[in-house]
């Protein structure tokens, strides 16, 4: 059974790096990223950070937790769900990079400067963390991690969680609002990722677990993940059949010459 669990652990990891493909295809051979909102893609990737944050701090100092959030020691599962934040955050990361670097003709300067000094400053909080952990300095006070994860997971997590959802889904609506769609925005990428995340997200519900006295508590120790990557899908659905919607009544007001995938994209 241990092996099954962890050949579907491995298959959701290998599934989260393609579920980016498609949209990283579309960027940047189309050298543009017009219609994508770079503050729905720093919070996607914040949610990322988040995520690696809190499960790389526990696998780092599970000897604090034993047997709770990540086995003592750490088995193949637990390396697998570190691999599995880990691919979220490079790939997340790296799409807002590519977007950060192809011009676009709907996001303004100052939007720019935001993201990438949103993006530094949130890594430097959390990030930043991971590498201060390798000090022996560090090591030698137990309390430090167990501070670091208690606030992360009670106040942080929150702001995270509302940044994925409805946050970034608004802010990627406004972005499209007076643009044809789909532009830059692949709709493969957005039907792969709904898809992805949610099996992803449910399979957060028994990765992880630990004996809680209420949802709350549940969501700030062990649900964040499973909560955070099923409202990722679920916004990438609503913008999928949104832009579904809107394609199709572009194609009936300007007949064949409708916006599609294999369309070319008109200069910015």
């Amino acid at each position: 059974m241990a092996a099954v669990d962890n050949l579907i652990r491995g298959v959701l990891v290998a599934l989260t790096a393609i579920s980016y493909y498609p949209q990283l295809h579309r960027v940047v051979t189309r050298r543009n990223a017009t219609g994508i909102s770079l503050v729905y893609l720093f919070l996607s990737a914040a949610s990322a950070i988040e995520q690696f944050t809190i499960y790389a701090a526990h696998f780092e100092f599970n000897h604090l937790y034993p047997d709770t959030v990540v086995p003592t020691p750490p088995d193949l599962g637990a390396y697998l769900n570190l691999a599995q934040v880990l691919v979220y955050l490079v790939f997340s990361s790296a799409l807002l990079l590519v977007c950060l670097i192809y011009p676009s003709g709907t996001r303004t300067f100052g939007e720019k400067c935001f993201v990438v000094v949103a993006y530094i400053v949130f890594a430097l909080f959390t990030l930043l963390q991971i590498a201060l952990w390798t000090s022996k300095h560090v090591r030698e006070h137990d309390w430090y991690p167990s501070m670091f994860i208690s606030w992360h997971c009670l106040y942080v997590n929150w702001f995270v969680t509302a940044g994925v959802f409805p946050v970034s889904l608004l802010f990627q609506l406004l972005a499209m609002r007076d643009q044809p769609v789909p532009r830059a925005l692949s709709i493969s990428g957005l039907a792969v990722q709904a898809v992805v995340f949610t099996l992803v997200g449910i399979s957060w519900l028994y990765r992880m677990s630990i004996d809680v006295s209420s949802w709350i508590e549940w969501y700030e120790y062990v649900g964040h993940c499973a909560i955070n990557c099923l409202l990722f899908a679920l916004a990438q659905l609503i913008l999928l059949i949104y832009t579904l919607g809107r394609s199709r009544a572009e194609r009936r007001t300007h007949g064949a010459a409708g916006l599609d995938e294999t369309s070319p994209l008109l200069a910015n």
